[in-house]
């Protein structure tokens, strides 16, 4: 017999409990418990709530690597929502796992979470974890192809020799289409902010990257600048000089990330098109029930946003390197390049955008605009 300890703690704000019955199982290397009944009282879990149970298996499972939570309404008219911050499972050998989840529990269908290690902290210097976070962080949709290395950063097949195989080169691997650019043009030459007095830094870097056999993206060379001069810096160099330079790549990508990526992209290109529903379509138009339901929210995040966060001397202004100035400006920028195809990848496919310039140089997005700098408008 094998027995664990779970341990299960609700979210700290009201009505977050359950009057449903809750369960758990939990998987692992050798095999997994039975569902287990946490919990079938009146609220099962409340607010703020930490519960512990005891899981009592026939053999011991291994290393527990998956934790399986269901809630099933005690009646079939009447169930609740179920707000689960995290479980914790101790073995009888007191290993403990532990399972974030934070997140509502709403239906019968199966909550399967697994395990929150410290990976991050284990592998955050390694350069194939650096590579990683280029597809699979926050921010995957500034990595390219690279055809040709660009004149403004002139990597050598002698720089970068020591990280490809003796048999290959850096041209054959551009043929070869394994190649990738990071490349954040957009941050040259902008100013940055000044936090508590001090006069903060942006770097433009670009960062080449290699498809290993492998799998694994790998860094090969990283420049600070868009200046063909600037010091280029390879994994061969200082482990902290390296190191260094990947933290600046990884800076830029955060403001790439949040200025155009999240709020442009995302919340203030929402509400132009939340605004054009609105306006524009009649209730009963069929496109209006389709869209509708999608911008629930977009209207009222954003002006909290404007008012809390990217306003002059909000959060955004005291906490990051780039300020409101620079932000402003960097949409901007961004937006004064935008055309058919960056919102519409299939466009090419039913409508020969490159074949007609009138199309591409008329339409311009002054209403994407318009949202963007209007709060600033209106407090001049």
């Amino acid at each position: 017999m094998a027995a664990y300890k779970v341990r299960v703690t609700t979210g700290n704000v009201c009505d977050l409990g359950t009057f449903d019955s809750t369960s758990v199982t939990l998987v692992g290397t050798e095999g997994e418990s039975p569902k287990t009944t946490l919990g079938t009282r009146s609220p099962s879990f409340r607010g703020d709530m930490e519960t512990e149970y005891e899981i009592t298996c026939e053999r011991p499972l291994g290393e527990i690597v998956l934790l399986r939570l269901q809630k099933e309404a005690l009646r079939d008219d009447k169930s609740d929502h179920w707000y689960c911050d995290f479980v914790t499972v101790m073995s009888a050998e007191e290993v403990t796992y532990n399972f974030p989840c934070y997140q509502w529990i709403e239906d019968s269908w199966p909550l399967e979470l697994r395990e929150g290690t410290e990976h991050v902290v284990e592998y955050w210097k390694r350069d194939e974890f650096f590579g990683y976070q280029f597809l699979n962080g926050l921010n995957p949709t500034l990595i390219r192809l690279c055809a040709q290395i660009p004149s403004k950063f002139p990597v050598t097949q002698e720089m970068v020799a020591a990280s490809l195989s003796d048999s290959t080169t850096l041209q054959e691997e551009l043929n070869k289409q394994r190649i990738f650019l990071m490349d954040y043009h957009i941050l040259e030459g902008l100013s940055p902010g000044i936090n508590n007095g001090r006069l903060q830094h942006i770097a433009a870097p670009l960062c080449l990257l290699h498809l290993s056999s492998e799998g694994h993206l790998m860094p090969l060379a990283i420049q600070l600048s868009q200046s063909s001069s600037s010091p280029i810096f390879l994994p061969s160099d200082p482990e902290w000089d390296w190191i260094l330079a990947k933290t600046w790549v990884r800076n830029s990508d955060f403001h790439i990330h949040q200025v155009l990526t999240h709020i442009l992209r995302t919340h203030l290109l929402a509400e132009v098109f939340t605004i054009a529903t609105l306006h524009q379509l009649p209730m009963c138009h069929p496109l209006y029930k389709l869209l509708i339901p999608h911008t629930r929210f977009t209207l009222h995040i954003n002006t909290l946003a404007r008012t809390l966060l990217i306003a002059k001397g909000g959060v955004f202004d005291k906490a990051t390197g780039t300020g409101f100035e620079v932000f402003m400006v960097s949409m901007g920028c961004s937006s004064d390049n935008w055309g058919w195809k960056e919102f519409a990848p299939g466009v090419p496919y039913c409508l020969d955008v490159n074949s007609s310039e009138e199309l591409e140089t008329n339409v311009k997005f002054s209403c994407i605009k318009a949202a963007i700098f209007h709060e600033n408008s209106k407090s001049k």
